[in-house]
C-alpha cells in the first residue's frame, strides 16, 4: 500500500488574542493567532483545525462584543489564515446563540460538533469527511463539553441541546466507513487530539 501523508495544524483556546499582544506593554508576544497562522504551510495534504474558545477572553474580545455586537471579524480572520474545520469550546456559548451564529454564518471552515444538536432535533454540526489531494479520506469529529449546561444561562443554549459527547462520538464513529480507507480524526475543547490509535500529535506529520 502506498503510504499517503496529512499533516494537520490545530490550534485552540485562543481566547480572543489574534495579535501578539497580551494588551499589558509594548513588544510583540508568543501568542495569538496570526502569530500560530504564521507557521501553516498549507497544500492540498494539509488541513488547519482550530478546537474553540475564541470569541471570549481578550479586550478585542469584550469590544466585538460589547461595542460592535457582532463576532464576524473573528471568522473573517480565520478565514485569513485558511482554517478548514473548527469545533466550539464551553466559552464559545458565553454570549448566547445569536453572537455565536454572527461567527458561524461568515466562517468559511466547516463546524463540526458532534454532541450539538437542534432541540429536540437532529445534529447541528454533525461530523465530515475530508478528501485530500492524495486520495486519503479523514473524518473529522468534533465534540464539546456537556458541562456547558451547568455553566451557562438557559438562554444562552435556546434552540439547542448539548448531549453526552461519549454517545455522540460512537454513533458518529458508526457512519465513518472505516472500510473505504477513512481514517478518524477527533477535536474537543480542552482536550488535545490525537489519532485513535497511533495517539501521534496532530502537530506531527502523520502517515496513514
Amino acid at each position: 500500500m502506498d503510504e499517503k501523508k496529512l499533516t494537520i495544524y490545530f490550534t485552540s483556546d485562543l481566547h480572543g488574542y489574534i495579535y501578539p499582544t497580551d494588551y499589558r506593554g509594548q513588544g510583540e508576544k508568543e501568542l495569538g493567532l496570526f502569530k500560530c497562522a504564521s507557521r501553516f504551510r498549507k497544500d492540498g495534504n494539509t488541513l488547519v483545525i482550530d478546537g474553540g474558545d475564541i470569541l471570549q477572553g481578550s479586550p478585542l474580545g469584550a469590544f466585538c462584543h460589547d461595542t460592535i455586537g457582532s463576532a464576524a471579524r473573528f471568522a473573517e480572520m480565520m478565514n485569513r489564515c485558511g482554517y478548514d474545520y473548527v469545533t466550539l469550546g464551553n466559552h464559545d456559548f458565553n454570549y448566547g446563540m445569536p453572537y455565536l451564529d454572527s461567527y458561524l454564518n461568515v466562517l468559511k471552515a466547516r463546524c463540526v460538533c458532534e454532541n450539538v444538536r437542534w432541540d429536540e432535533a437532529g445534529v447541528r454540526f454533525p461530523a465530515r469527511i475530508h478528501t485530500l489531494e492524495n486520495g486519503l479520506r479523514v473524518g473529522i469529529i468534533g465534540i464539546v463539553t456537556d458541562y456547558v449546561n451547568i455553566w451557562e444561562k438557559p438562554e444562552h443554549l435556546a434552540g439547542i441541546a448539548i448531549t453526552d459527547p461519549t454517545p455522540a462520538v460512537a454513533a458518529a464513529q458508526s457512519v465513518i466507513p472505516y472500510h473505504t480507507g477513512a481514517a478518524a480524526y477527533y477535536t474537543a475543547q480542552g482536550i488535545t487530539p490525537a489519532g485513535p490509535e497511533t495517539g501521534a500529535s496532530p502537530e506531527q506529520e502523520a502517515a496513514a
